[in-house]
């Protein structure tokens, strides 16, 4: 269960990542990194990581809890 709890602790780092980045552009009303795409697309790859890596931390859990017959 180590290795589980070790992506979702990473997982939520990432996605406590993109919140922040997310409200802090909309408190500054203007592109933190130079323009608004390029905001975006940081945000979308910061979130589709964060579903991959939920789903991969998902998959090693339940494969965990399967082997110990819980």
């Amino acid at each position: 269960m180590k290795k589980a709890g070790e992506y979702f602790i990473l997982t939520f780092i990432i996605y406590l990542i993109g919140n922040l980045i997310w409200f802090l552009t909309l408190i500054f009303q203007q592109p933190l990194f130079g323009s608004d795409y390029f905001d975006t697309i940081l945000l979308v790859i910061i979130f589709t990581i964060f579903g991959i890596l939920g789903l991969i931390a998902s998959i090693i859990f339940y494969n965990e809890v399967k082997k110990s017959g819980v």
